[in-house]
């Protein structure tokens, strides 16, 4: 079978942008609730069985066109287990294969354990906070790039990730994860100086600034999201920065920052999954995008052109030139890159998770001893 799609102006990312193919025919005959509950899509596994935010079974499909992505085992089973000790001994007493979304902590307890391995997705997400005064036209010391800039090297970023996450993190020059186009490892990250910081504020008359800062309490893409908060308040403070803290749990937080409820500044991050290509910039960047931290209409330029071209050394140029006005601006201050940390157990030959994303995938990359 042949699809045929057209579009209205170039789409470089149409590919990677459109759904996963579904049976057409079986959502028609049985409806969107009876799908949802036992779903039917083209893959090397097919579904088995759910119970809903606890376990889903799949099976290998011995149809799979590709020979090369077919599993070596039968069935496998993914669970939802939020508590990480759960998830620890699960690992340890051999109820459970693979495990995601370890801290730094729970991955130093398995490595070496029983035949425990720690595999890692590097620059999985990166944190950063929002600096969310510059959208509109109201006065704000967060206006003022020096202030920005002060706040920036203000935070001892290279303690965070190597105390809080023990390495399993690395210091962002800008918010641009390493595997977008245009990416510059060149970029060095601004250096901590809370003495310049503090001379900095002092001189642009921000030296005893109150700024509110917004987070979620809980987040997928940013490790011990609450530590890594406190840290950062903890930094500013020392540079006589009064820090009005709001968390939120995750939901709520999301939905009044696509509401653009919070003024000051708010912590978030930008994961692998939707930053692979600039297209995961624009509810950042663009001043009409959802999570938009100003109206710079530098960026709109820059992102319209990148999405509207189909040749790859134009979008890598244009990626850079995004890059750039990331580290001229500060609207957004980078803080640091997550590694997505995992553990495998004995009964794993291998597992290679997806590169630069938060989610364990491909399934095929599992393969069973």
């Amino acid at each position: 079978m042949v699809v045929k799609v057209t579009t209205k102006r170039p789409y470089p990312n149409l590919l990677q942008d459109s759904p996963v193919p579904i049976a057409t025919g079986y959502y028609n005959e049985v409806g969107e609730d009876q799908f949802m509950r036992a779903p039917v899509a083209a893959g090397p596994f097919k579904f088995v069985s759910q119970e809903v935010n606890q376990s889903i079974v799949v099976a290998r499909f011995d149809d799979f066109w590709d020979e090369g992505r077919k599993a070596n085992f039968e069935r496998l089973v993914m669970k939802a287990v939020p508590d990480e000790t759960t998830r620890i001994s699960g690992l340890q007493s051999g109820q459970l294969d693979v495990v995601q979304g370890l801290s730094a902590n729970g991955a130093e307890q398995l490595d070496g354990s029983g035949g425990i391995r720690i595999v890692t997705s590097e620059s999985a997400s990166l944190g950063f906070i929002q600096m969310l005064d510059n959208r509109d036209d109201g006065p704000s010391p967060l206006k003022n790039l020096r202030v920005r800039e002060a706040l920036l090297m203000a935070v001892d970023r290279q303690a965070i990730a190597d105390t809080l996450y023990k390495g399993y993190a690395q210091v962002a020059a800008t918010p641009m994860l390493t595997t977008t186009d245009g990416y510059d490892a060149s970029f060095e990250p601004q250096a901590y100086d809370p003495d310049r910081a503090k001379q900095i504020l002092a001189e642009e008359g921000a030296a005893n600034l109150e700024l509110d800062l917004n987070s979620y309490s809980s987040s997928p893409s940013i490790p011990n999201v609450m530590k890594f908060v406190e840290a950062i308040s903890g930094y500013w403070a020392k540079v006589g920065v009064k820090v009005n803290l709001t968390l939120d749990d995750n939901a709520t937080y999301v939905q009044k920052s696509y509401d653009q409820a919070y003024d000051g500044a708010s912590v978030f991050s930008i994961n692998g999954s939707f930053a692979s290509e600039l297209t995961g910039y624009v509810p950042y960047f663009t001043t009409d995008g959802i999570l938009t931290s100003h109206a710079d209409t530098r960026f709109d330029d820059v992102l319209d052109k990148a999405l509207a071209t189909m040749d790859d050394g134009e979008r890598e140029e244009y990626g850079r030139q995004l890059n750039e006005l990331m580290r001229e601006t500060l609207y957004v201050l980078p803080m640091v890159r997550f590694d997505n940390v995992m553990a495998i157990g004995p009964r794993v030959a291998e597992f290679r998770p997806k590169v630069a994303t938060p989610i364990a995938e491909p399934f095929w990359y599992l393969e069973a001893e």
